[in-house]
């Protein structure tokens, strides 16, 4: 059966559906729930905590920033273009507008052009990582 009936301008719940009504008592009931869950976890942790279950790992020696070492520094060359490109594409959006170029002629070229400053300004690809 179809729950639903969906037309081009509107939707409509099936007969007899009246899920508006309800949406009071879901939330209430949701809020209890999410409050109770909370309440118990926080109670469970303090409870650990006391008994001296819970303790943390000293981590002042470990170097976090190893793996980002060649992030600033790597293809600097590459990030170099890639800066020069969005410049040249953001001038030429600006232009096409101001020239009042008709669209349909310059928009595979400069979509062409969007899409590859997406790829490579893509934090994978201007990283290497």
């Amino acid at each position: 059966r179809i729950f639903s009936t969906v037309l081009h301008d509107h939707y409509s719940a099936p007969n007899g559906f009246k899920f508006e009504l309800k949406v009071n008592e879901i939330n209430k009931t949701n809020l209890v729930a999410k409050v109770t869950d909370f309440v118990r976890v926080a109670r469970d942790w303090d409870r650990a905590q006391s008994e001296g279950g819970v303790g943390y790992e000293e981590r002042a020696a470990v170097d976090y920033f190893n793996y980002w070492t060649g992030y600033y520094s790597s293809r600097p060359a590459l990030k170099y273009n890639n800066r020069i490109n969005n410049n040249l594409l953001q001038a030429s959006k600006q232009l096409e507008v101001l020239a009042e170029l008709d669209p349909k002629k310059t928009r595979v070229l400069l979509d062409e052009a969007r899409n590859e400053q997406a790829v490579l300004t893509h934090h994978d690809a201007i990283t290497g990582t």
